[in-house]
């Protein structure tokens, strides 16, 4: 697990060209077989000034982090959802996504799982959870959102997993990105959200888990 960031760009002047920004990879791995050597990495990059950058270094402590939200009021007996099992216990953090630094040996992530019954109706309790910071944007003209996802039992997903944006302190969100488990699956999704549209105040960013019928995938956020 690497650290979740959320890139920013300030005001633009146009000016000559007189070096070349290389972002260098990060977290090389080899692999050999057949007289061969196949190289994986990933490419790092420079959007401009970091201004949220979270990092989930202890699994104890990853709950601390960020704003958890669970919605209650659609459930009796509510389980599942963000840093939180199906048996409605506390979750520390997800794992096995990479480190914080290059060559680190830390691999957790936030989690959301799945629910279990709901005492109250004897069906699986529906889920509505969402994992929340604040950003200031109010001296940008351009901000994006970096992440890293993947998920567990992704074809027992029954609704798409949301990444919203509130600019008024979390009573309106609007949808700018879509998780769909099917397609992410188990592999480690890299995906750059442009939320410019909302440079010039302060904003709240979501991650937002919604299951309708409760017991479907668990979904690992991350960088």
């Amino acid at each position: 697990m690497k650290s979740l960031k959320l890139y920013f760009l300030g005001l633009i002047m146009s000016s000559a060209l007189i070096s070349q920004d290389l972002c260098p990879p990060a977290f090389v791995d080899a692999l050999f077989y057949d007289e061969k050597i196949e190289l994986s990495w990933i490419q790092t990059s420079s959007l401009g000034t970091v201004l949220f950058d979270e990092c989930f270094a202890s699994c104890s402590l990853a709950i601390e982090t960020m704003d958890v939200v669970h919605d209650s009021t659609i459930c009796g007996q509510c389980s599942g959802g963000w840093f939180r099992y199906s048996d409605g216990s506390a979750a520390d953090c997800g794992s096995g996504m990479y480190p914080c630094e290059d060559g680190g040996i830390d691999d957790y992530s936030a989690y959301a799982g799945y629910s279990y019954t709901d005492s109250t109706t004897d069906q699986y309790a529906p889920v509505d959870s969402r994992l929340i910071t604040t950003v200031d944007l109010t001296n940008y003209t351009a901000a994006y959102l970096e992440f890293i996802e993947a998920y567990t039992y992704p074809f027992a997903a029954t609704h798409h997993n949301l990444i919203e944006v509130s600019a008024d302190g979390g009573v309106i969100w609007d949808c700018v990105a879509v998780s769909n488990p099917d397609s992410v699956g188990y592999d480690y999704w890299f995906n750059t959200v442009d939320i410019s549209d909302y440079a010039g105040s302060e904003i709240k960013i979501a991650f937002r888990y919604k299951c309708i019928f409760g017991y479907g995938e668990a979904w690992f956020v991350d960088d």
